[in-house]
């Protein structure tokens, strides 16, 4: 099989460059007859990744904007005038490129989150642009599309009229590499970044105002409101918070207590999540939800939100509480710092969770090929790591949190 794969955003920093990362070299590893022709287009055409074997990096130039518009308009370029031949076309972020007639395509689609909530967004022309011109071109040309989780799939087919049948739960697994760190280790990147004593962490990752920064750190104060005693807050991802973040540690006295940093992508952050006493995901909108479980992995006691798919994602291994609740929030950030018993059994929840195979990215992969090639029983050969949201509904918030 020759698959052609949009692998543009390998370059860029977040969900879908963790996506490629993880989920080319383990297409590669359970299938080895696939050869992978990686398309690189508009600014990244100049970008060279370190692939591995049977990964071939396809350099497509011009603008993104300007591609998409041949491709959706003209049905011009074809991806094989660079590749050759390809069995499958794959698109990876709202654009699916174009192929010869005849041949299947495939879109994952993260998820609808402007489409639900464009209050979450403070880039209403390019996200305007993205979920409702281009991603709605690409469902329209694609054979099947991926979701990521149940809830994702919900929302996908509301939002954008998609058939049902057409689209593939395929949850992402937990990349290997988040493991518990080493005391040296941790060590290091404590010294780098001048973290001393205890502290919780919040693996933000891009910033956008569905990560529910201001609330969070409202929340914090309110759950520690003694300076003295306080925790350090260490917020990794942007190198500065935003604005109105920033506004709020300092109008609440936060200014020696929240910390912010850019910390590099796998290591450094694994270093974190395994050195911190706790950590907390408020995100009021995700269409996986992967902070969590790679926390998780690194044997960290999470207090998530329980928003979106972030409840069938964690299960019962995280404290769920509604990100929208500051009382809620703040109860639950208290309990995880005080009760050390709690912390222990979330940290023994969180790691069988994150062991199950399930949770693998050769799993995901193995799925991944069964929608290339439309096969639905090898798809439900393997197991659905995610929680039936109904199973968690009799579980009350309050007990999880309090």
């Amino acid at each position: 099989m020759r698959l052609a794969i949009d692998g543009s955003h390998w370059a860029i920093p977040g969900g879908v460059r963790s996506y490629l990362e993880n989920l080319i070299p383990a297409l590669v590893a359970v299938e080895p007859r696939l050869e992978v022709q990686m398309l690189l287009r508009g600014r990244t055409a100049e970008f060279r990744p370190d692939l591995p074997d049977r990964v071939r990096a396809v350099p497509m130039r011009g603008s993104r904007r300007m591609l998409d518009f041949l491709e959706n308009h003209f049905g011009w370029p074809k991806v094989e005038r660079t590749t050759g031949p390809v069995d499958v076309v794959h698109g990876t972020h709202f654009s699916l490129p174009r192929a010869r007639s005849g041949v299947p395509t495939v879109l994952t689609v993260h998820d609808v989150a402007y489409l639900r909530r464009p209050d979450l967004y403070d880039d209403p022309r390019g996200n305007d642009y993205g979920y409702r011109t281009l991603l709605r071109h690409s469902l329209r040309r694609a054979d099947r599309v991926i979701a990521l989780a149940h809830r994702s799939k919900e929302d996908l087919v509301s939002a954008c009229d998609v058939d049902p049948e057409r689209v593939w739960v395929v949850p992402h697994g937990v990349d290997p590499r988040f493991s518990p760190a080493a005391a040296s280790v941790q060590q290091k990147v404590r010294r780098k970044l001048g973290i001393e004593g205890a502290f919780a962490i919040y693996p933000v990752g891009t910033i956008t105002p569905r990560k529910n920064i201001p609330a969070c750190l409202r929340a914090f104060s309110a759950a520690f409101p003694d300076p003295k005693s306080r925790p350090t807050l260490l917020l990794t991802g942007p190198k500065s918070l935003p604005a109105e973040a920033r506004a709020v540690v300092t109008a609440l006295g936060l200014d020696l207590a929240v910390r912010s940093a850019s910390v590099r992508y796998p290591d450094e952050l694994a270093a974190l999540l395994t050195a911190a006493r706790w950590g907390i995901y408020p995100s009021l909108y995700e269409g996986f939800g992967l902070p969590p479980l790679e926390a998780m992995a690194c044997g960290l006691p999470m207090l998530v939100s329980d928003r979106t798919s972030c409840p069938e994602v964690v299960g019962d291994a995280a404290a769920l509480v509604d990100p929208e609740d500051p009382e809620a929030l703040a109860a639950g950030m208290r309990r995880l710092e005080e009760d050390e018993a709690w912390r222990e059994e979330l940290r023994i929840r969180g790691h069988r969770r994150v062991a199950d195979p399930a949770y693998s990215w050769q799993r995901a992969a193995r799925q991944t090929i069964a929608v290339y090639r439309d096969d639905p029983v090898a798809f439900a050969a393997e197991t659905d790591p995610l929680v039936p949201v109904e199973v968690l509904v009799d579980t009350p918030h309050s007990e999880m949190a309090r």
